[in-house]
Formats: structure tokens, C-alpha cells, sequence
């Protein structure tokens, strides 16, 4: 199985630890522009600065280039999330408490 996360956080380590855990899986991620590539994943690759369409042409194109089964994103999750493609979408949890945990001064309050 291929697992692409963008633009997340320690996403070289997580890869890593999905990969001993399970050494079928195959872990992908992406990082910005300018972000740092470390070992780990079995690819990585940067995202280029896009339009939310050209954005979405973008991952569809990933998606079928890298032959991905499951895209969990960070990045631009919202949209996403409702974007068909060719493999599951998955969301580390509900919307709002992504948005929650994303807004710091409010999950300071909750």
C-alpha cells in the first residue's frame, strides 16, 4: 500500500515508523518550496506554489503518477477532502477539530 501526506509536521519520522511497523507499505510525502527533506519516506517531493484548481490537477496527477492508495493531507485539507480522485482520502480527524487544534489561541481556551 502507498500513503502520500502533504505538508505535515515530522512526516519523515511518522514515515519512517509506518515503515518498520509495516515493511509493505510504502509512505510518501510532500514538502513546500522551501521545506527540508529528510530520509525516511520512500519519496518525497515539492509542492509547487498553486491556485486551488491547479492545486487539485496537481495531486490528481501525483496521485496517478505514484500509483497512491491513500492521500492523507494537511495541506489545503478542506479542499481536498471533498476532491475525487482515484484513491481514499482520509483526514486525521473531524474538520472542525483540525481547524480547532490549527487555531492555537482557541485550543489554548477549549
Amino acid at each position: 500500500m502507498r500513503i502520500w501526506f502533504n505538508q505535515g509536521y515530522s512526516l519523515a519520522a511518522i514515515a519512517r515508523a509506518m515503515m518498520a511497523a509495516d515493511p509493505a507499505l510504502e509512505v510518501c510525502v510532500s514538502i513546500g518550496p522551501n521545506g527540508v527533506e529528510h530520509p525516511g519516506p520512500t519519496l518525497t517531493w515539492r509542492e509547487p506554489a498553486l491556485e486551488a484548481e491547479a492545486y487539485c490537477d496537481w495531486v490528481r496527477h501525483m496521485v496517478q503518477d505514484h500509483a497512491i492508495d491513500v492521500l492523507v493531507p494537511h495541506r489545503r485539507r478542506q479542499l481536498l477532502a471533498g476532491l475525487e480522485l482515484p484513491c481514499r482520502v482520509e483526514l486525521a480527524a473531524f474538520p472542525e477539530v483540525l481547524d480547532l487544534l490549527d487555531n492555537k489561541f482557541a485550543f489554548a481556551a477549549a
